[in-house]
């Protein structure tokens, strides 16, 4: 021990900390940047993520290499790595630059390849300092394993852990409801700055020589110096299976469930949580508690996900973060167990970052092109379940040996529970239940007879057989009785066809996950009957009833904002002009003329125009080139999925709108939205821009309809006098004005229903 010992001891720790505190921050701070640019889809935060996992295994695979350097050349390299990065961060303040922001002429122009565009965006604006963030995690518990060899480095990854976890809660939290997004990013650069100080500051206090020989820690003095090429393979399985998951349950939750605001962010504090409790400590992790709480929460999710919307939101939220924390605990705690002495630290954590990132690239990469639903879910439990019992069934030690059975029994009654529960309401669903509980009394009578070793392996192998069967017909139902089916990198859409339950009449409906986005008769009688959130007594019926009568009868211009099946269509009359923009080319591809399912676009008898990509991106490039359109009504209808494009709202986005409008145009929000209040938001924009404001929301009058809440905005109050609106419309102080969303700062936990 060394005099300096004691400083190095605390700037060890805050050193680890806010290099991890820090990759958390910037990964939300860079993706809220480019989530506009990219239509508001969920897969731009999964793309950012498979982003930061490789470049994490980048700075792994640095802090491994240049250990062959020697410590005095590696930490000197290292310190000379971190100054230039600030640097490079200095540099862009000093030009008035945003230090970690792609600046606004970066945004592209081609809607295409957005995974292409969104690695690209993220290298040239943070990859130097992810880099730098991500190796030093691994080189200071070097260092550290260098100079203080009786201790084991890996309470350092703990702290790691730790302050990814507390990035994460601090950001929705306090970072993004306190500062714009420019002051994000210069605070960012400041806690950047004290970064790099502790870093240098444990290079120039690290003494001039590792001590090297000295007492060994504890939990890794068993442990081999050099691993086998099958015990890296299994490091590298262990860390893949979880990140899988990780994005398997995120998926599910977007996309199956509901995207409420912030809500994908659950996931991850779960998946951080088994790391920091796994590594802090060998005895936070119970082998035969969790191995059997892995496989009884995957069976409570089958029975779950089987009955869909109808378990609620928070059932199935709840079940879906006790698989992923169950799951993850169980593989990184076998994870733990199996990590090396000092002396192969950095080539473990390679390994672990490269089983994170292979997981990413599965999830974002590779899964869209190769499944048309989303599979990663039972992939990723399976095999993750797999992975388990391996590392269990290598160690003689484990409960696959020496018991208990009792976890895995409850597990097996579990799945035979959901397997039971899984069957069509009607006589068989009680006989199987009934069936569930006769089989579980007979598993208890024959334990006793049975080894405890061999009754916990047969239960878990049962039990899993189950599983997985389960969540295999689950995802193949999802399109087996599908019309149509399209995955891409907005999400899995859908065509179901069915018969309405008053009239009997059969119908097709877009869904995209939970959410309908459209639906049409089939009947040619009631094809052009406008339906979902568009009847005739709905908001924008009411609107375009009003600015029918205004034009007393002639040609209106109309522009939609987000195409669905083209319901809009219904109402045009001939002379009009009708333009949509979509981003998705999946649905201008189910909606548009010939493609055999909707006719609302086949059937107008308006002039017709489809621009594909990001409509506010494609409204600016207009109004910039003076194609200002003087419409009628432009309406917005973007908001009813759950995963909101918040650039659609704000302040300079109600800017490029009234660029379009006519000077007497009216501009139409749809805000009808599960789990945001759009209202307050809305007419702070109207109040912002002093334009005359309204809210109609309508239950349904016709079958095939549903409620919906559209807000209105115009120059012209006279429009919203019309006798039409009139008498539904929401004029006066029953709605309260909300924040005032720009482009710099939004808030969405203000904007949650309570």
């Amino acid at each position: 021990m060394t005099r300096d010992a004691p400083a190095l001891g605390r700037i060890y720790p805050l050193a680890v900390f806010l290099s991890a505190f820090l990759l958390f921050q910037v990964q939300f701070i860079a993706a809220k940047r480019l989530l506009p640019w990219f239509g508001g889809a969920p897969a731009v935060w999964t793309t950012c993520m498979l982003f930061f996992q490789v470049l994490l295994l980048g700075g792994y695979a640095y802090a491994h290499l240049t250990g062959r350097l020697g410590p005095r050349r590696q930490r000197a390299f290292h310190v000379a790595l971190v100054t230039l990065s600030v640097l490079v961060l200095a540099g862009r303040l000093a030009v008035g630059a945003p230090a970690i922001l792609p600046g606004p002429d970066a945004r592209p122009a081609d809607p295409g390849s957005p995974v292409r565009h969104i690695l690209a965006l993220l290298l040239a604006s943070v990859g130097l300092p992810y880099f730098v963030l991500a190796a030093t995690g691994p080189l200071l518990q070097s260092w550290r394993a260098g100079s203080r060899p009786g201790e084991s480095p890996y309470r350092l990854y703990a702290w790691s852990n730790l302050g990814s976890l507390l990035g994460l809660v601090a950001y929705p939290f306090l970072v993004e409801p306190l500062l714009s997004l420019r002051g994000q990013a210069a605070a960012w650069a400041a806690a950047y700055g004290l970064f790099a100080a502790a870093v240098a500051g444990a290079a120039v206090l690290q003494p001039r020589r590792d001590i090297g020989a000295g007492p060994v820690a504890a939990e890794t003095a068993h442990r081999p110096a050099s691993p086998s090429a099958s015990l890296r393979a299994l490091w590298f399985s262990l860390a893949a299976g979880p990140s899988v998951l990780l994005l398997a349950v995120t998926n599910q939750m977007c996309q199956e469930v509901a995207v409420v605001p912030l809500l994908w962010m659950l996931p991850l504090a779960l998946y951080l949580v088994t790391l920091v409790v796994t590594f802090e400590s060998d005895r936070a992790y119970h082998r035969g508690f969790w191995s059997a709480a892995f496989a009884g929460s995957a069976a409570a999710a089958c029975a779950v996900v089987a009955r869909g919307p109808s378990a609620g939101v928070p059932l199935q939220v709840a079940v879906l973060a006790a698989v992923l924390l169950a799951g993850g605990m169980a593989c990184h705690g076998e994870l733990s167990r199996l990590k090396p002495a000092a002396a192969a630290l950095t080539s473990f954590y390679l390994a672990v970052a490269a089983g994170g990132a292979a997981g990413g690239v599965f999830v974002a990469l590779v899964a869209p092109r190769v499944f048309r639903a989303y599979w990663e879910f039972p992939l990723g439990v399976v095999a993750c379940a797999v992975l388990v019992w391996i590392a269990l069934a290598h160690d003689k030690t484990s409960p696959f040996y020496r018991g208990p059975a009792g976890g895995a029994a409850v597990a097996l009654g579990l799945a035979l529970l959901s397997s039971a529960l899984a069957l069509p309401e009607g006589k068989a669903r009680p006989i199987g239940v009934v069936a569930c509980i006769a089989a579980v009394l007979l598993m208890a009578a024959a334990a006793r007879a049975v080894p405890a070793g061999l009754m916990a392996r047969g239960c878990l192998a049962l039990a899993w057989v189950l599983i997985g069967s389960q969540l295999a017909g689950q995802a193949l139902a999802s399109v087996v009785n599908a019309r149509w089916v399209d995955r891409n990198f907005y999400g899995v859409l859908r065509v179901d066809e069915r018969t309405a339950d008053r009239s009997g009449q059969r119908y097709l409906a877009l869904k995209h996950g939970q959410i309908t986005h459209g639906v049409q008769y089939r009947d040619a009688a009631l094809r052009r009957e406008p339906t979902a959130y568009f009847g005739r007594d709905s908001g924008i019926g009411r609107v375009l009833r009003a600015l029918r009568d205004r034009a007393t009868g002639g040609p209106l211009r109309v522009a939609v904002v987000g195409l669905g099946v083209g319901t809009l269509a219904a109402y045009a009359e001939p002379g009009d002009d009708l333009r949509f923009y979509e981003i998705n080319p999946a649905v201008i591809e189910v909606a548009g003329r010939g493609a055999g399912f909707f006719g609302y676009l086949s059937d107008t008898r308006a002039a017709l125009q489809i621009i594909p990509g990001d409509a506010r991106l494609s409204l600016e490039r207009e109004a910039s080139a003076g194609r200002g359109h003087a419409l009628d009504l432009l309406a917005v209808d973007a908001f009813n999925s759950d995963a909101i494009p918040v650039h659609l709202l704000t302040r300079e986005a109600v800017g490029v709108y009234l660029r379009h409008l006519a000077p007497n145009g009216v501009l139409a929000l749809h805000l009808s939205n599960r789990f945001l209040d759009l209202r307050p938001v809305a007419l702070s924009l109207a109040r912002d821009r002093g334009l005359a404001w309204t809210s109609v929301s309508t239950v349904p009058t016709a079958e095939l309809e549903f409620p919906s809440v559209w807000g209105v905005l115009s120059r012209d109050p006279a429009l919203l006098d019309a006798p039409v609106l009139r008498d539904v419309s929401e004029r006066g102080g029953a709605t309260a004005p909300g924040p005032l969303w720009t482009d710099d700062h939004s808030d969405l936990l203000r904007a949650l229903r309570r």
